[in-house]
């Protein structure tokens, strides 16, 4: 009895040993490989001008609203101003989202002070302050199409806010105001 049983084990040690051989694998660290995936082009212009550079809007850019009571080049109460913004990814190959924000907090005082953008954007209030987003979807990048977008300021002539308004006027204040425009992918998420 001894005997078979020695024999059954040394029959099972067998196949145990070639079931294990079979499940073993090899652990590659290296591995090589080709691929021949394009990376999508991703060069946006914005009023002719590489967004990779350094583009910065002054006053003398903005396009003063005519007012028989303001000389002509500065902006007051009873004044808007307005910017256009011309987006070209004629050189991308990726839809493109974008967001506009301007830094109001220079004049946070002064709510008759308003900043719009006009054009195919979407008005989000965040925590941030209100953001402006527009979608380049891929069908008109690849047709070659351009964003214009006009931002405006308006500064209301409101007689609750002289006593503030004058106060630019005395210190002989710079507004500033900072317009950021973040450009990133769109990957369909909802706006």
């Amino acid at each position: 009895m001894k005997k078979l049983l020695a024999f059954a084990f040394l029959i099972a040690l067998v196949l145990m040993a070639l079931e294990l051989g079979r499940t073993f694998g090899l652990l590659e660290t290296r591995s090589a490989g080709t691929t021949d995936t394009q990376i999508g082009r991703w060069n946006i212009k914005l009023n002719d001008i590489d967004i990779i550079l350094n583009n910065t809007l002054t006053a003398d850019d903005l396009i003063y609203s005519p007012n028989p009571n303001v000389e002509p080049g500065y902006f007051a109460p009873g004044v808007s101003a307005s910017y256009q913004i011309l987006i070209d990814p004629s050189n991308t190959d990726v839809a493109v989202r974008y967001d506009i924000k301007m830094d109001m907090s220079s004049i946070a005082e002064h709510s008759n002070i308003q900043f719009e953008v006009s054009g195919d954007v979407v008005r989000r209030i965040t925590p941030e302050g209100v953001i402006y987003t527009g979608i380049i979807p891929l069908n008109a990048v690849q047709q070659g199409q351009t964003r214009l977008i006009n931002t405006y300021l308006v500064w209301d002539n409101d007689e609750d806010f002289d006593e503030l308004d004058n106060r630019f006027g005395e210190i002989g204040s710079i507004l500033e105001i900072k317009i950021s425009i973040t450009f990133s992918q769109y990957l369909g998420e909802p706006i």
